[in-house]
């Protein structure tokens, strides 16, 4: 599944070039956002700390693959960067996970403290969906269709479902089919969103091989198996990372979830299990981008780049 030599390295410095548009989008869209006031400061501190900034570059990814222009997709894309950047907000503070360090930085709580970070995220939230509204005015009904699709898998069909059958699971020993529909939730969710952003763009804006419905319902449900199966692993490699990490290059502490109580895969099937499942997981995505033919490349190295990854 590893890619080497140039073919790696080009996709690497795709995805890395949808970062850095990302990157360039989100300052624009908050520029001028609460200047000056604490507010402001609290939500430009926490959407420019150092991130992978994935869920947004898998959204330019996909649109790619379907043919939807990256210029039509950045607000989206943009928006649903904010919603994850709120959430972790909130899941850092003292009611939550009462962390001290996200990504290398002090959290949003310790900087400006608990009243401003909780703002902080309820801000973003609402600039994500002005972003939206903004960008469906001009792109109509596929428009106003990828935005419902971000607020049901940011809400309680998605993430803060998750959320909340994660902090259910505290302290009990949930089976490890309980803790995988939690992460299907929690963090699977929102990669599902970047999938079905593209998919429901690409219904009037697309030029997905010029196919029939059914090649495209193919390729749309391909892609949110892709972005399933990646969650799974993603968030089963985080919980191992949470034990065998180095603190260093994962920008917080290791250890946490056991000093939390929280109720982990890992905990529930042990670490060997653990790291069969993200190969297996990883595997099954990658399977899943096949329907892409050469299109699906980047997504392929995605897989094997956060199979490997170190925080």
């Amino acid at each position: 599944m590893e890619m080497n030599g140039k073919a790696g390295e080009a996709l690497k410095r795709k995805f890395k070039e949808y970062a850095e548009a990302v990157e360039k989008a989100i300052l624009s869209y908050i520029e001028g956002t609460g200047t000056g006031t604490v507010l402001g400061k609290a939500m430009e501190y926490c959407l420019t700390a150092p991130g992978k900034r994935i869920r947004p570059s898998l959204t330019l990814a996909f649109c790619d693959i379907f043919g939807v222009d990256l210029e039509i997709a950045m607000p989206y894309a943009v928006a649903l960067e904010m919603i994850h950047t709120y959430s972790l907000v909130h899941d850092d503070m003292p009611c939550m996970d009462d962390d001290d360090l996200r990504r290398g930085r002090p959290t949003c709580h310790k900087v400006f403290g608990e009243a401003n970070a909780l703002l902080c995220g309820d801000a973003l939230l609402n600039r994500a969906f002005e972003i939206v509204f903004e960008a469906a005015v001009r792109d109509g009904k596929c428009g106003a269709a990828a935005g419902r699709e971000l607020a049901r898998l940011a809400g309680s069909e998605g993430m803060l479902g998750g959320q909340a059958l994660d902090i259910a699971n505290e302290n009990t020993e949930a089976p490890a089919d309980v803790l995988l529909e939690t992460y299907r939730l929690k963090t699977s969710a929102l990669l599902d969103c970047a999938a079905a952003i593209a998919v429901e763009l690409a219904r009037e804006n697309g030029r997905y091989f010029n196919s029939s419905k059914e090649e495209f319902e193919k390729a749309a449900s391909a892609a949110v198996s892709f972005t399933g199966n990646l969650g799974l692993a993603f968030q089963i490699k985080d919980d191992l990372l949470d034990i065998t990490g180095d603190p260093g290059m994962l920008g917080k502490p290791v250890g946490s979830d056991e000093k939390d109580s929280k109720r982990t895969y890992v905990a529930a099937v042990g670490v060997e299990k653990a790291t069969r499942d993200v190969a297996f997981y990883t595997e099954k995505a990658v399977e899943a981008a096949a329907v892409f033919g050469e299109r699906g490349q980047i997504l392929r190295w995605l897989a094997a780049e956060l199979l490997d990854r170190k925080r």
